[in-house]
């Protein structure tokens, strides 16, 4: 993985070297001829190019440097070039040195923080360049790459975050086949003694008491372990889908909670998604059923989940106290809010909350249907 992420990146890198050498090229061409300067500046509305003199003064200034810099020629006209960075750069010296790196080598490409006439930063890969051997100056070039590293970055966080989940789920299935298969053993070797021991206390009332009170604590224990563990990782999920699995927790959690839940679906045949959506649809669900057992204060919970037209649509509904969904103090209050959205976003859907006090609470998630057979948007099942 990282070897492809530091691939793709090495990849932009050199394209936006690239962008910003064709425009260098063509100012050094035409750099002699003063009119074809000033039309050529004055129509690269998306590079910043202005002029530095040789002692540091910004001495022109485009259309394209107003809109990445925001300054207007009649407000930067004059002012020291180091005017355009950020203050730590300027307590360092890089204004000086891009000039120096730019006599010496001819040309010093760079790729740093700047900051707007606001004050607010962005980000700018740009070159500096000597006129004449820097006897006229220098003549600087910028792009505004602010937002595109702000996706290259959500995407790489997007991929960080796949990884982790993955990570997390197949740690939960390991947890939940050890419970299942160690202690789940245990305690049923613990049970058959109990029964065994009781038989032989049949003529002792209070001892017999006794024991039927270990058996039930044994029983509860028994079937705590196994809904822990179903609600780590249950293996229906990954034997017979979501439709199955969620089917079946619906019916789980709500013997768990004593809260009445229903499962509704209209899909005759269930069908199977990729494992990522399978698996993050159940998790949001799991997390939604999980708030309405400790926060809505239900007595009735319908889930839904359905097919409709290109999409898989999740709904989660209950009639219990609500809440505001736009406090934000609500969102920091063990809600799983986020937790949601991230998971939805993972497999490109969207989720939306309905909720007011004494309104009860309806979560919609919406995913594209990504089937298993081909692994393609809006597959048909």
């Amino acid at each position: 993985m990282n070897d492809n992420l530091l691939s793709q990146h090495s990849s932009k890198e050199q394209l936006r070297k690239e962008n910003i050498t064709e425009v260098a090229q063509a100012i050094e061409v035409i750099q002699q001829s003063e009119e074809e300067w000033r039309l050529m500046i004055e129509s690269a509305t998306d590079f910043a190019i202005f002029k530095v003199s040789p002692d540091g003064l910004i001495s022109s200034w485009n259309i394209g440097a107003e809109r990445v810099f925001g300054f207007k020629e009649s407000e930067i006209i004059g002012q020291p070039f180091d005017t355009l960075f950020t203050p730590e750069d300027r307590a360092s010296g890089a204004p000086q040195k891009e000039m120096e790196t730019a006599l010496k080598e001819g040309r010093a490409d760079n790729e740093r923080w700047h900051v707007h006439r606001d004050g607010s930063r962005f980000f700018a890969s740009g070159a500096l360049m000597p006129l004449k051997g820097g006897a006229q100056g220098f003549v600087k070039i910028a792009r505004d790459y602010t937002k595109k590293l702000e996706v290259e970055k959500a995407a790489l966080d997007k991929r960080i975050l796949q990884k982790i989940v993955k990570t997390q789920e197949d740690e939960r299935k390991r947890i939940a086949r050890d419970l299942h298969d160690e202690l789940g053993q245990q305690l049923v070797a613990l049970r058959l003694k109990l029964e065994q021991v009781r038989k032989l206390c049949d003529n002792d009332e209070e001892l017999g008491a006794r024991i039927d009170d270990v058996q039930t604590m044994a029983r509860q224990i028994d079937h705590g372990l196994d809904f822990l563990a179903w609600e780590l990782r249950p293996s229906v999920l990954d034997d017979l889908g979501l439709f199955a699995a969620l089917q079946k927790y619906v019916k789980e959690w709500s013997q768990h909670s004593g809260t009445s839940a229903d499962f509704i679906t209209s899909s005759k045949k269930a069908m199977r998604l990729l494992p990522e959506a399978e698996t993050n649809l159940y998790r949001i669900a799991q997390e939604a059923l999980n708030n309405t057992h400790k926060h809505a204060k239900a007595k009735q919970v319908a889930v839904v989940l359905d097919k409709r037209g290109d999409s898989i649509v999740l709904i989660i509904e209950d009639d219990g106290i609500g809440f505001k969904p736009e406090n934000k103090r609500n969102r920091s209050k063990g809600l799983g809010l986020m937790g949601m959205q991230e998971r939805a976003s993972l497999i490109g859907g969207s989720v939306e909350i309905e909720s007011a006090p004494k309104k009860g609470t309806t979560i919609h998630v919406r995913v594209p249907i990504i089937s298993r057979r081909n692994n393609s948007p809006n597959a048909k099942q």
